[in-house]
């Protein structure tokens, strides 16, 4: 099935920001100096992924692809998943601990029916919005105290020296005038992943 295909291709991307993750936490200090800190947003308990990082994971994959795919509130899946959430998941607070794993489940389960019927259009032909956009696996945060540090900093993303892994910047969202007051830089790191970087001044 294709929802099977998607959470293989889902558990290559975990599997990779583990793996890469050491390398990340050094090339960000490289880059950004060792005030920086690094998250890794899924952690493996008794050698499985917690279900919550899973599930947190495919939710940030779903609402980046309506982003993306206008089309995709008006589909099927996407119908049983609102009908669905506020039930599954009053089940999951109001019930027992014991409720929780089966939960989560339903839950992920009704993720990737979403997630499958993105990657087709009518006809089963592919669809050319679809993509694998989750883009906070690996983050980093980092404080700098003046807009000249800022671009220095912007400087050296954009040509990283030093750094163990492939590093291409795709996408800059100035969030300097909002709450945030930061610039949140996304960037491929390696040959799989979509890393962040939050820029704080």
């Amino acid at each position: 099935m294709n929802k099977d295909k998607i959470y293989k291709d889902l558990m290559v991307v975990l599997d990779t920001a583990v793996d890469l993750y050491t390398d990340f936490q050094n090339d960000m200090k490289t880059l950004c100096g060792k005030s920086c800190v690094c998250d890794l947003k899924v952690k493996k308990h008794n050698g499985d992924y917690n279900v919550v990082g899973i599930r947190r994971m495919l939710v940030k994959w779903a609402e980046s692809l309506m982003e993306n795919d206008p089309e995709l509130p008006y589909t099927q899946p996407f119908h049983d998943f609102v009908q669905n959430k506020k039930k599954v998941f009053d089940s999951f607070y109001v019930r027992s601990g014991v409720e929780a794993v089966p939960t989560h489940e339903k839950i992920i389960g009704m993720l990737l029916d979403l997630l499958a019927e993105s990657t087709f259009l009518e006809g089963r032909k592919p669809n050319p919005n679809f993509g694998l956009f989750i883009y906070e696996l690996l983050r980093a945060k980092v404080k700098v105290q003046s807009f000249e540090k800022l671009q220095s900093l912007m400087s050296k993303l954009e040509r990283p020296k030093g750094c163990k892994q492939y590093i291409s910047l795709l996408r800059v969202k100035n969030r300097l005038m909002t709450h945030n007051h930061d610039v949140l830089v996304n960037f491929r790191y390696g040959d799989v992943l979509v890393a962040e970087i939050q820029i704080c001044i």
